[in-house]
């Protein structure tokens, strides 16, 4: 190898690189020349590799940010490997690729998994914040003001203390629903309503009207199906129907699709006097037979005024 220099007189010269840092005098003015090597510029970083890194450390468990991560950590490497010299940035590179795919696959599983992990439920406590009144007391009371038919007072039992009250008053204050409760983390709710009765309704009459002022509660349309008001009418597929034993209260299994969450409700109808009580509780389908005792426990304490 060589090395050129250049003396401040113009000369330009090329020696054996064996002379670097030894003294040579120009041959035109008899000046020393430097010849030290010339120092190389240091590396710049690969835009791609610090994307990568950066993706992957922002982006962790959005699937998206992830996978840029690996696809920009790929493109980083082949970037340093065709100018090493001139290109840095690999430990970044391959930081971006380890993480992105750790994340991605942590968030696939846990996407895959959420019934186990409950990251529904964490998310439901987030979202209703400030929705639901959490009391000390156990029995609920329904007041003769709440609800769109006024009258047919009732109380009701909690099925744990995990379970709170629906205030309604961050979807909308002119509910029609009488009580609703909620259990967040299992996504699980119970709500009772009533419906004044005109003479000489049967009880396969109330069991019809009852459904169907089940069907169009807010619960069901605007809170869980996120209905709009020109939606046509809910229809769910009942599953199961009887009387229960010595008493004028007909029982409903139902199964709904209800904002593309398959869930199934236990409803009771029950004749008191002239106001037809409604009283259901259910949660996401797969749910249902392991939350089906706390519902039947709950609806077994409903009791209307007497």
């Amino acid at each position: 190898m060589t090395l050129s220099l250049t003396c401040s007189c113009g000369a330009r010269l090329d020696i054996d690189d064996k002379f670097a840092r030894q003294v040579i005098h120009c041959p035109d003015c008899n000046r020393s020349l430097n010849t030290s090597p010339p120092v190389p510029e240091p590396p710049h970083t690969s835009g791609y590799a610090l994307a990568s890194f950066l993706l992957a450390t922002t982006g962790a468990f959005t699937l998206l940010g992830t996978a840029a991560a690996i696809a920009c950590g790929v493109l980083g490497l082949h970037h340093i490997r065709r100018a090493p010299v001139r290109v840095g940035g690999k430990r970044f590179a391959q930081a971006g690729i380890i993480l992105g795919s750790v994340f991605t696959l942590v968030t696939l599983i846990a996407l895959a998994t959420t019934e186990f992990l409950r990251l529904d439920g964490l998310v439901r406590v987030i979202e209703w914040a400030g929705k639901v009144k959490y009391t000390p007391d156990e029995v609920i009371f329904i007041d003769r003001n709440h609800g769109f038919d006024l009258g047919g007072a009732a109380s009701i039992h909690r099925p744990s203390p995990s379970w709170g009250q629906l205030t309604f008053r961050q979807f909308d204050k002119q509910n029609t629903d009488d009580l609703v409760l909620v259990n967040l983390w299992e996504d699980a709710y119970i709500i009772c309503l009533n419906k004044w009765l005109e003479g000489g309704q049967t009880l396969e009459d109330c069991r019809q009207e009852g459904q169907q002022r089940f069907l169009q509660s807010d619960l069901v349309t605007r809170i869980l199906g996120r209905m709009r008001a020109d939606s046509p009418p809910l229809a769910g597929q009942e599953r199961e129907s009887k009387q229960l034993p010595g008493t004028d209260t007909q029982e409903l299994v139902l199964d709904l699709r209800l904002g593309g969450i398959s869930r199934t409700f236990l409803v009771r109808i029950l004749r008191h006097g002239n106001w037809l009580h409604i009283v259901a509780g259910g949660t996401r389908r797969n749910r249902f037979a392991r939350l089906e005792p706390d519902i039947v426990k709950a609806l077994n304490s409903y009791q209307p005024e007497k």
